[in-house]
């Protein structure tokens, strides 16, 4: 786009100003220019005007692709057979190339419009291998944060390594640098501004290789006062209680108090438990701090519903004593031997009573006989035996069962009558005191396996 502005400009002084040199007799032009013009330096070709027609007015024009050439001096008055020296001043920019730069220096009489144009060759050269270029930050009046981005040229003749160091307020961060010849790395970051104070800061860009520093940058901004606080609560509840946190963040950056509040509950079965609060109205407990900028903080209580867990110790006491009760008297029933229903055959029956708590005193151990059995035979101890409709009762009285102690029952049954498929036998009964208490037990139930109908057995005979 440069070289195109410069072409158009060109043509258009040809066109205006057909009158060169070689026509222009009454003045003429000369040129001193350096040898080289050097990176990120100031220094100046001279232009002789040399006037050899009538005293007036001459104006100076420099133009080219690039804006580091230009004069202070572009109109000046010039006697008759006078010669003048304007300065054109050369800046090259520290990233700028190494090579000849071509810029066109156009002198102009007023009053006849006759042109001299010269052209004036800027030989330039790098005294560095990289440059930076396009450093810009995203606010000059900054609050939460700051981009930054910057491009690094490598400007000189070979691959380039080093780095750029970003400096903000005592903040380094480092960017390592590996560049092709001719390239381009661009850099772009983003620095949190929570924890700094507001007011002027400067952030600093250093471009160094591994021997020297090259480049120095900066820009300047400002952080605003930013006041702001958020917030929160928290509560989980349950048949306990409710536990409360209550938190503020300071999203600012500056300190400021906080005043977290909390409602006071004065049911009369809720206890408030927490850290004293700073104060406290009618209403609500009020805790008072202060905050820095970006900080947090949290206050942490609770409302303890307190019959609740007085009611939950008594029930467990009670029910660990049931259970200490219930597991006082442990009775279990089993056949011995034969489990099988068959007319004519006794079954024998065992009854166990275990005692592992408290002495169990008038002890009573009741067993019910379905009438499809009859009782064949008892042990040495001895039942009241007593005919019912659903069959015949069994009844052992016992007077004590110590701690430790187990009563062992034993009898035997008969069947009546072919039973097919089974029958169960119900529980055994036991009842006793213990510790001043009435306590009933009973012993698990008992299957007997009957005949299957339909099954006969056969004599066979297998033919060899």
């Amino acid at each position: 786009m440069k070289t195109v502005i410069f072409l158009v400009m060109a043509a258009l002084l040809l066109i205006q100003a057909p009158v060169f040199a070689s026509d222009a007799n009454d003045f003429s032009i000369g040129m001193s220019v350096p040898d080289s013009f050097f990176a990120n330096k100031t220094d100046t070709a001279t232009i002789h005007i040399t006037n050899n027609g009538d005293a007036g007015w001459f104006k100076v024009i420099v133009f080219g692709s690039e804006t580091w050439a230009w004069t202070p001096t572009w109109r000046l008055y010039i006697g008759q057979g006078e010669t003048a020296d304007v300065l054109i001043y050369i800046s090259p920019p520290q990233d700028v190339k190494p090579k000849i730069y071509s810029f066109a220096v156009t002198v102009t009489r007023e009053t006849t419009q006759a042109s001299v144009e010269r052209q004036l060759l800027v030989q330039v050269r790098q005294t560095v291998d990289a440059g930076l270029s396009n450093f810009t930050i995203s606010c000059t009046e900054c609050s939460g944060s700051i981009d930054i981005s910057v491009d690094v040229q490598n400007i000189g003749t070979e691959p380039f390594t080093g780095t750029v160091t970003a400096n903000l307020g005592g903040v380094i961060r480092s960017y390592p640098l590996q560049i092709a010849r001719g390239a381009v790395q661009h850099i772009a970051d983003t620095i949190d501004l929570a924890g700094f104070k507001p007011g002027e800061y400067t952030i600093m860009l250093n471009l160094s290789s591994a021997t020297r520093q090259i480049q120095l940058s900066n820009k300047s901004f400002s952080i605003t006062t930013v006041e702001n606080v958020l917030y929160n609560t928290s509560t989980s509840s349950s048949i306990f209680g409710n536990f409360v946190t209550l938190s503020a963040t300071n999203t600012g950056n500056v300190p400021t108090t906080v005043r977290l509040r909390a409602p006071i509950t004065k049911a009369w079965w809720s206890i408030y438990s927490g850290p004293a609060p700073t104060e406290s109205t009618e209403t609500e407990y009020i805790w008072v701090l202060e905050l820095a900028g970006g900080g947090h903080t949290e206050i942490n209580y609770s409302e303890v519903f307190w019959p609740l867990p007085l009611i939950i110790i008594a029930l467990i006491i009670v029910g660990i004593f049931a259970y200490l009760q219930q597991a006082a008297l442990k009775v279990t029933k089993k056949a011995v031997g034969r489990t099988m229903i068959i007319p004519g055959r006794d079954i024998g029956i065992a009854v166990s009573i275990k005692n592992t708590r408290k002495t169990a005193e008038s002890l009573v151990v009741r067993e019910l006989i379905p009438s499809a059995f009859s009782v064949s035979a008892t042990g040495t101890v001895k039942p009241l035996m007593r005919k019912l409709a659903t069959g015949t009762e069994l009844v052992w009285k016992f007077t004590n069962v110590g701690p430790g102690e187990e009563r062992l029952i034993h009898y035997k049954i008969i069947p009546n009558v072919q039973i097919y498929g089974g029958t169960t036998l119900s529980p055994t009964m036991v009842r006793a005191k213990c510790g001043g208490r009435v306590i009933e037990r009973s012993s698990n139930p008992l299957f007997l396996e009957g005949a299957t109908k339909g099954v006969r057995k056969l004599p066979v005979e297998v033919e060899k």
